[in-house]
Formats: C-alpha cells, structure tokens, sequence
C-alpha cells in the first residue's frame, strides 16, 4: 500500500466515478483501475461496487475511506508542525501594534518568558494606526497583530486571543484652558472637538465608539475624523481638538499633553491568521497574556 494509491482510492469516492477521478488526477482510468486493484487484493477487501452504469462504495470501503480521509489530514498536519517546529530555530516573527502604543512595561517580560521557549525565534514591532491593522494582517505584512479594534476578530480566517484590558483616557492639551487645572472632569470637555482615527467603512463605527464613551459624562460629543495618529497628536497640540485614547500611549507621558482616566477600558487581543496551528505563535500569546496579568 502506498500514497499513490490511497489518494487514487480518495478520488474515486469523492466522485464515484474512475473517469472522473482520472481526469482530477491527469491519469489514464486503466492506471487508476489497477491501483485501486492492487489496494483491493493488499486490504483483502472489495472497496467499490461496479456495475456498468455505476460505481459506489462498499461498506467496507466507505470504513476504510472514514479511516484514509483521516489519516491524509492527520499526517497534513503531523507535517505543517514539523515544518514550523524546523523553522523556529530560526525564525522571524512580525507583531503590529498600534502606532504610538509603549509596550514595554509588560513586552519585556512577555519576551523573556517566550525566549526561555524559543530562543532562536526574533520578534520584530511594526506599528501602524488601528485602522490600517486588518490589512497588514490579511497582506502577511506582519504574522500578528496586538489591537483595540473588535471588528477584526470578526472576519473569516483570523484567529484572536483577549490578552486584557488597557485603561481608557482624554488626551488634551497642556495649553488648553482646562491644562492648568487640577481637578478636571470628562464634562469640561463638553464643549471641544474629539478628533477620532478613522477612515473609509469603520469611520462611522469609530465616531459611534467616541460618542458611547462621552454618554455617561452626560454630553455628546463634536466628532472629527482625521488620517492618522500623527494628525490627530498634532491637532491636539494645536489646541484644534482632545482625544481617547488608551493608556499606553505614550503621549500621557510627554510635557505638552495632560489626560484624565475615563471609567471605561479597551480590550487588547492579539490576531492572527488561521492557517494551522502554529505552536511559535500560541506559545508567543500565552507570554504575552501572562505578562500582561502581572503589570
């Protein structure tokens, strides 16, 4: 028994026909005929039926194409893992995140647990603006992506893990009338601009979001949608508007911004592609899950 004839043997129970399995094949029908002859005599069993006007599995047969179907998919698989495995020794892999976000408080940690797993595999950080994550996804521009957006986890072929959740704040800036105060309440900002990142069909879904996180501050928002993070940073800095956005960002940080927390949170998950079951990645996940449930 050999590969050659068990796929011939899949082929004409697929389509209960040995001249369609040979043209799916591009073989003669007499070739196919005979190897599926030889598995006959080797099993000790009759696999088809044949009668002039119809071909059909037996019972025998339909048990061993439930056992070969499996087995091709199996050793597909047993494949595709050794193929991963081999290629983690050396290895690169390409992790998007949102543009501006400081990873590092908990990054670090992720990539020594990961490392002491996997000490031949290099990860490399891309960032793009949350809007441009599903298609460097989809392009294979990165392996995976860490974001705030849900509506990825939704499209088909994309596998996703809830890492945690991230603290939502009002990004602002220091030269706004509210900069000099200490004591500043979502509600003072009634009256400003919120620019939000958004563009082409999620930008209705964004303006949305950034008017459900000022509702329970009792005001609805004035929305703008700009290109990019660098437009909206620079808006605020211009006094043309404020922002949520999340914790991470690294402008909380800097001199020329104020925020306050809002009562509210972003959930991160990290995203991939479902191809097979890649143990490098869900091993990079889990890492990166445990360190975030430590900081």
């Amino acid at each position: 028994m050999n590969d050659l004839q068990i796929d011939y043997f899949l082929a004409v129970a697929r389509h209960l026909s040995f001249t369609k399995a040979a043209r799916e094949l591009f073989v003669s029908q007499p070739a196919i005929s005979r190897q599926i002859l030889a598995l006959e005599d080797e099993l000790g069993y009759t696999l088809f039926e044949r009668t002039n006007k119809s071909v059909s599995l037996t019972e025998t047969g339909e048990m061993f194409y439930r056992f070969f179907t499996d087995y091709k998919t199996e050793l597909n698989n047993i494949k595709v893992h050794a193929q991963l495995i081999t290629e983690s020794r050396q290895r690169v892999l390409r992790l998007g995140i949102v543009n501006n976000w400081d990873v590092s408080p908990f990054f670090l940690t992720a990539m020594e647990r990961f490392g002491n797993a996997h000490e031949q595999v290099l990860v490399q950080l891309f960032s793009y603006d949350v809007n441009e994550m599903e298609n460097a996804l989809t392009s294979d521009a990165v392996d995976m992506i860490m974001t705030i957006d849900p509506m990825i986890s939704e499209t088909k072929g994309i596998s996703f893990m809830p890492l945690g959740q991230v603290p939502r704040v009002l990004l602002y800036s220091a030269a706004h009338p509210n900069g000099s105060k200490k004591h500043v309440t979502p509600a003072d900002f009634a009256g400003d601009t919120f620019l939000v990142v958004t563009e082409g069909e999620h930008s209705f879904y964004g303006e949305d979001l950034v008017r459900g996180f000022c509702r329970p501050y009792g005001f609805v928002p004035k929305v703008l949608a700009v290109n990019s993070t660098d437009s909206m940073l620079a808006g605020i800095q211009c006094h043309l508007g404020v922002a949520i956005v999340d914790e991470w960002s690294r402008e909380i940080h800097h001199p020329d911004f104020r925020f306050i927390r809002l009562e509210s949170s972003h959930q991160v998950r990290l995203m991939w592609k479902t191809k097979w079951e890649d143990p490098v990645i869900q091993d990079f996940a889990q890492s990166l899950k445990a360190a975030l449930e430590v900081i």
